[in-house]
């Protein structure tokens, strides 16, 4: 029987005799096929009655091409004839067809019932659609963590804070942990792979909440990079990595060196996820990228030239190590059709230059991309903030010294005034170690009987401030109590 250009024919134990057999137009190409499909026939629908849901034996489905459709250019060009399915769930299956150039029939069996429609499978529509998301994903940045914090106090009272990272490649948050240490959690704001290293040196972590590209990039990093595992760790993608100190080597500082060619891998495994996903291959090529034979590959083929690959070169290694793990995929989309995706060609090579170019421009691959980040330590603000009074000692005269500190804009400031020799001014704090505050003295009045510019240390202990001038041979010190 036949509906609009194509037929649908099957022998007599297709079903029980009496079973009815109902071919009908269908409303719309099926599902996701309409991204990639160029179709060249009506789209039907074939069903059984009498509560038959599949046939016993192959129905043959053909359609007659119109004579203004050139089918072999578009075979030699790498495009695939196939006829797509979808079924009632929804899912999507791609059958090889077969072309007679001799009667323009393309033909295909099928032992699924379902919707149907002929086409050439487009590998530059897929590729087009690959290059535009890995594109996008090539400017891709990520919300900071709402429960990020930049400031963290230990069991010792002192305070940890952790400066932004240059480059805003990454969220820096730090959290107590265990006994007292201290963890450190970098959360990522890049599309693109860095090492992370601190000071002091310690092993990194991945995070939860890896995708699959994420997940096989990880496992590549953690061979070509084996003997580095102990002092660095790699930020992934939209993932983090974590840090532990122990509470008498806190950290102190942090670089972020980016890793272009690890970069690529990520993204050719999101190109390749994205190509075959809408055929029904994600799962199959999940499987693919953490099996040990495809990591190895990789690993084994980059390592050697890690510094001079492009992102072109590392997408034809990506799937050269793919490729065989693809072969065995028991449905035509992931062999033959996946296969043809990464098996490379003129147009795929093509685009992947224009993708490696947009992707060097779109952040800078080409150069510098390190980043840098400070982790500062000092008491809590707190603890010297409100009115401090004592007896300057270490002068060739008695005096005291009064002080009204508080918080500006995140750092200490005060009001100083020296009664005895009328002389006053202000501190700025422009340094903090774990148990001192540094600021910058500046006489405003009273300038004959004081030293218009000096640097001052105020350390908090047991309920008081030390105040504290070196002069070299004259070192001043008081221990300012709380004053009204």
């Amino acid at each position: 029987m036949s509906v609009g250009s194509v037929t649908v024919s099957a022998g007599a134990s297709v079903a029980p005799e009496g079973t009815s057999v109902s071919v009908e137009p269908a409303p719309s190409t099926p599902g996701q096929a309409v991204t990639y499909l160029d179709t060249i026939s009506d789209a039907i629908s074939i069903t059984l009655g009498e509560g038959r849901i599949q046939p016993d034996t192959p129905i043959a489905i053909e359609t007659r091409v119109d004579g203004g459709v050139d089918v072999d250019r578009r075979l030699n060009a790498g495009d695939l004839l196939v006829f797509v399915s979808e079924n009632s769930a929804g899912d999507l299956d791609i059958h090889p067809a077969q072309w007679d150039p001799s009667t323009r029939v393309v033909s295909a069996t099928t032992m699924h019932l379902s919707r149907f429609v002929a086409g050439f499978l487009s590998m530059q529509k897929i590729v087009r659609q690959m290059s535009d998301l890995v594109g996008q994903a090539a400017g891709q940045t990520f919300p900071r963590p709402a429960d990020c914090q930049s400031s963290v106090q230990a069991p010792s009272g002192v305070e940890y804070t952790v400066q932004r990272v240059t480059r805003d490649v990454a969220w820096p948050c730090l959290a107590i942990d265990g006994a007292g240490g201290i963890r450190l959690d970098l959360h990522s704001n890049s599309p693109f792979v860095y090492r992370v290293r601190t000071e002091p040196p310690r092993p990194g972590q991945g995070g939860p909440g890896l995708d699959v590209s994420n997940i096989a990039t990880q496992l590549v990093y953690d061979l070509v990079f084996s003997a580095d595992l102990d002092r660095e760790g790699a930020l992934l993608p939209g993932g983090s990595v974590t840090f532990r100190y122990l509470p008498d080597s806190p950290p102190r500082s942090g670089e972020l060196a980016a890793e272009a060619v690890l970069s690529y891998v990520e993204l050719s495994l999101f190109a390749v996820d994205v190509a075959i996903g809408p055929f029904g291959g994600s799962e199959k090529v999940e499987a693919a990228l953490q099996q040990a034979e495809f990591v190895e590959c990789v690993a084994g083929t980059i390592e050697p030239s890690i510094d001079g690959l492009d992102f072109t070169d590392v997408f034809v290694v990506t799937a050269d190590c793919l490729s065989p793990i693809l072969a065995t995929a028991p449905k035509y989309v992931l062999g033959q059709v996946g296969q043809t995706i990464i098996g490379g060609g003129p147009i795929l090579a093509t685009m992947w230059r224009g993708v490696a170019s947009s992707v060097a421009e779109l952040r800078g691959m080409d150069s510098d991309t390190s980043a840098t980040f400070l982790i500062g330590a000092g008491r809590p603000n707190a603890e010297y903030i409100g009115t401090w009074a004592g007896q300057v000692s270490g002068d060739s005269v008695d005096y005291s010294v009064r002080a009204v500190i508080r918080e500006q804009d995140g750092i200490l400031v005060a009001d100083v005034e020296y009664p005895e020799l009328g002389c006053g001014g202000t501190w700025t704090q422009f340094l903090t170690a774990e148990t001192t505050a540094t600021f910058t003295e500046v006489i405003t009045y009273g300038n004959s009987q004081c030293i218009d510019e000096s640097t001052v240390e105020i350390s908090p202990e047991t309920g008081n401030l030390q105040y504290f001038i070196d002069y070299g041979r004259k070192k001043l010190s008081s221990d300012m109590a709380p004053a009204s």
